[in-house]
Formats: structure tokens, C-alpha cells, sequence
């Protein structure tokens, strides 16, 4: 019985001590050509461009500017959808249509930390 905790402990030993020694990395970023981000998409942004969106893969999760480019640019689509549809029930209704700033500040606003 001590000779198998012996056999496990000296195997354990080995394992950390070969992935110490061994000249790569335990978790990779992809490879620079695997995969990047084609953005922006052809034709207006859409669900089915949101849902295509592939993001590079980097050691603690996926590369932020990557990730802020689309989600700045979602913004935009969205408080642009916003605004016109305001504009287009304010026609039907006959009123005067509302600007962005009645809406709310944020309505055409970049998120914080995105350039406009």
C-alpha cells in the first residue's frame, strides 16, 4: 500500500515537473491568423451579425477591444433603431417627433471608455 502512494506521489511529481520544464505555454492565445475579428459586417447591422461575431481568444478570455468595438457598434445600431423608430410613431400618431435628448441621454451616446 505505501509502495502505491510512493508510485502516485513520484508520478504527480514527474507531471508537475514535465509541465514546469516544458517550453509552451499551459493556455495558448490562438495562433495570430486562426481566427480575428471581421468586423464591421456587410450590410446594416443586424441579429444575424451579432450572432456571427467571433472573438480572438486570449489568456483570460477574449480580446476586450475586440469586444468593445462590437458592442460600441450595437450601440449605435440600437439608439439609431430607437430614434427612428420614435420618429416613425410620432408621424403615425401626428405629433412632432421626439428628439434624442427627450429620449434620454443615452440614445445616442457611445458606452463609456468607447470613442465615438
Amino acid at each position: 500500500m505505501v509502495l502505491l502512494f510512493v508510485t502516485v506521489a513520484i508520478a504527480i511529481v514527474a507531471g508537475v515537473a514535465l509541465l514546469i520544464v516544458a517550453d509552451r505555454p499551459l493556455l495558448a492565445d490562438d495562433p495570430v491568423d486562426a481566427r480575428s475579428l471581421v468586423w464591421p459586417p456587410e450590410g446594416p447591422l443586424g441579429p444575424e451579425a451579432l450572432a456571427s461575431a467571433r472573438f480572438t481568444v486570449a489568456v483570460r478570455g477574449y480580446r476586450m477591444d475586440e469586444v468593445d468595438l462590437v458592442l460600441a457598434d450595437a450601440t449605435r445600431a440600437l439608439a439609431e433603431r430607437d430614434v427612428r423608430i420614435a420618429d416613425l410613431e410620432a408621424r403615425v400618431d401626428g405629433t412632432e417627433p421626439r428628439s434624442p435628448a427627450v429620449m434620454g441621454d443615452n440614445a445616442t451616446s457611445s458606452p463609456p471608455g468607447v470613442p465615438e
